[in-house]
């Protein structure tokens, strides 16, 4: 300590170069950290926008129903052919189905929906077609089903009568086909008729197309023109956009529904009921107790009502439709697209978040994550991330079971991952250009002073001023002095001077001097 109260430090005092640095050493391992979480973040977003995670995601949305509901459809019945006796080959004609028509005017069925395909032609085939055609104007609501051909020799064209959708964008990536199966001109007329293809992949079916391309013309399938029938809904009125929804409108342009859809025409099937929830009766069975009620006779038979209700006639016999793989168990045609129907007319969806919204969310999670574990403790960070993804899959669950709205909690998983990882590296590596070196070439400065003399000492010896010293450097060339060591010279010669002037004016007071 010096007499104006300033410190000088010796070699072995002088503290660590390092002890100032560890608040600039932390913002620069932030900002490295919060780069490579960025560069985390950016390859989710490229996952979330091809898709790579939706397998997942999807098994974690179904997850959240829990159970299906057992809860019987007061809306839709099914009339099943689950057997084809020996002496009634398939196909049938068209006066089975005439005399099923004819035993549901008395029910007054809200609509009737045809999923056998009613396309055959010939004398014996046709030959009750104008009975049917009469008993399907009775009915005033009736709907067919058609078939959708690749090549376009083996069908015919669309019919110019058949319903079109308007579609946005362009459905130049939809899957073309070039010819229609329709069901026969005698009896279908104004009839409303939607595509029966379901285009099933590999696996379980999750999803079910509902619009196709004929040529350049979009086509509702069947579930959607069903839907739409018992919904009142104009199909001409509908909007496609593909990748975001098929909008239902009614003749006045009133949105009715909004089906999610994603860029290929297919909505996510959801299966909350499973297919016992749907009342049915045998085909054999209904005829003959339509006969006996005709007829005014009493029957045993317990059958459901159809009063009000969308009755389904459909095939599930093994041998004619083969059963596919569902999360609830084996479905056959005609049960998977009732289930469509039905969650369209109940307004019950698998809503994905779009993939920029989860690539937004994924970005700011693994910021977030990851300036929280370099500030803070490793332990202490994962448990709030932690934390914070228990709410995360909270909300999610809720949000499904009363919205429908899935959360890509895979997605938000694997930011935190992100953020814990790029958080341990910036830790425990040794970035070249985050870690301060110790200067080479130059030892610590040392400055030794001269305890101060006593204005009445006889002593006339000058302070000694150590200048400072450097390792030997390059021949010829000495070494640059730095602005404090200048400084510090300065302030010692001024120091000097005056206790020079003080000792002259000293010597002049006492005796013996002039």
């Amino acid at each position: 300590m010096n007499e104006h109260g300033s410190r000088t430090w010796t070699e072995k005092e002088r503290p660590s170069p390092t002890a100032s640095r560890p608040p600039q050493d932390a913002k620069k391992r932030l900002r490295i950290a919060l780069l490579l979480s960025s560069l985390w973040s950016i390859l989710l977003a490229v996952f979330a926008y091809e898709g790579f995670f939706s397998d997942w995601e999807d098994t974690i949305a179904r997850k959240q129903d829990l159970f299906p509901s057992e809860s019987k459809s007061s809306q839709f019945a099914l009339i099943v052919i689950d057997h084809i006796p020996a002496d009634r080959p398939w196909p049938w004609p068209r006066l089975e189905y005439a005399l099923c028509l004819r035993g549901l005017l008395a029910q007054l069925p809200q609509s009737v929906v045809f999923e056998v395909l009613l396309s055959e032609k010939g004398t014996k085939m046709s030959s009750f077609d104008q009975t049917f055609a009469s008993l399907i104007r009775r009915i005033n609501r009736v709907c067919f089903a058609a078939d959708a051909l690749l090549a376009e020799q083996q069908g015919e064209p669309l019919p110019a009568g058949a319903t079109r959708l308007r579609g946005l964008p362009n459905i130049d990536y939809l899957t073309e086909y070039r010819s229609v199966i329709w069901p026969g001109a005698t009896f279908v007329g104004d009839c409303p008729v939607g595509l029966a293809n379901l285009e099933i992949p590999s696996g379980e079916v999750r999803s079910l197309p509902l619009v196709f391309r004929i040529q350049d013309a979009l086509v509702p399938s069947l579930s959607l023109q069903a839907a739409a029938v018992f919904l009142g809904a104009d199909l001409r009125q509908t909007t496609v956009r593909l990748g975001h929804a098929v909008i239902l409108r009614d003749q006045q342009g009133k949105r009715i529904r909004t089906i999610p859809i994603d860029a290929d025409g297919r909505t996510a099937v959801r299966y909350r009921h499973s297919p016992a929830t749907i009342p049915r009766v045998d085909y054999d069975s209904y005829l003959v107790y339509a006969n006996q009620a005709a007829h005014g006779e009493p029957t045993s038979d317990e059958l459901p009502s159809f009063r009000g209700r969308q009755v389904w006639i459909g095939v599930t016999d093994g041998d004619i439709a083969p059963k596919l793989s569902t999360p609830v168990g084996k479905m056959t045609p005609v049960e998977l697209h009732m289930q469509v129907a039905r969650q369209i007319v109940e307004g019950e969806f698998i809503r994905p978040l779009p993939w920029y919204l989860s690539a937004a969310l994924a970005f700011i999670l693994c910021l977030w994550g990851t300036r929280l574990f370099v500030r803070l403790p490793p332990l202490w960070a994962v448990t709030i991330m932690g934390a914070v993804f228990a709410g995360a899959a909270g909300v999610s669950i809720a949000s499904f079971l009363f919205l429908g709205l899935a959360f890509p909690l895979v997605t938000l998983f694997f930011s935190l991952l992100g953020a814990i990882i790029c958080g341990t590296s910036v830790r425990l590596w040794n970035f070249p250009f985050s870690a301060r070196k110790p200067p080479v070439g130059r030892s610590p400065i040392v400055v030794e002073v001269a305890p101060p003399v006593s204005p009445s000492g006889r002593s006339s010896e000058p302070i000694e001023a150590k200048p400072a010293y450097y390792p030997p450097g390059p021949a010829g060339q000495p070494p640059p002095l730095s602005p404090s060591l200048i400084r510090l010279q300065g302030a010692l010669q001024r120091l000097e001077e005056r206790r020079r002037r003080e000792r002259s004016s000293g010597n002049n007071g006492l005796p013996g001097h002039p």
